[in-house]
């Protein structure tokens, strides 16, 4: 698309049409520079750019609460991401190796703080997810959301729980 305006020396904007100098004018001529200056920086036209997202894009999506540019580097890495997790290979961790858990016992109705040491990956089917507790280790990957917590409120909520049952 052939521009209507020009930058000379990078400051003073130029028109390549003829504009009365009121005001109104220098505004929708600053206006159509930076349109044009944006056109330039994403390869197409504004009106294309509009007529692809009306095409390709859910009526739900139209007007995203949040919204985001990816870089290309970003949009690798995403399509990385998105390819691992479709092999399985991606695990979504409840917690992180020195993170504090929150462990309910339910004879004795108290709870009680761990410290987590290590995240096993075993030739077994399932993460396991370990603390230390002096020689003994102790998993506790199956009982998160049951008897372990990652906050002490929630613990605190399930023993308040267990007491009414």
């Amino acid at each position: 698309m052939e521009r209507l305006t020009e930058w000379k020396d990078d400051k003073k904007l130029l028109a390549k049409a003829k504009f009365s100098g009121d005001f109104g004018s220098q505004n929708i001529l600053q206006s159509l520079a930076e349109y044009e200056d944006l056109e330039e920086l994403i390869g197409i036209s504004l009106k294309n750019l509009a007529e692809i997202c009306n095409n390709k894009i859910p009526e739900e999506c139209k007007n995203p609460k949040k919204a985001i540019v990816l870089t290309n580097e970003d949009a690798d890495r995403w399509s990385e991401y998105k390819s691992a997790e479709e092999q399985g290979l991606l695990l979504r961790l409840p917690c992180k190796v020195g993170d504090i858990i929150y462990e309910v016992h339910l004879l004795t109705g108290k709870i009680t703080e761990r410290k987590i040491n290590s995240i096993v990956v075993c030739n077994c089917p399932d993460l396991t997810i370990m603390y230390k507790s002096g020689y003994d280790y102790s998993n506790v990957q199956d009982d998160f959301g049951k008897t372990v917590f990652l906050t002490q409120e929630e613990a605190e909520q399930k023993l308040k729980e267990m007491e009414r049952d």
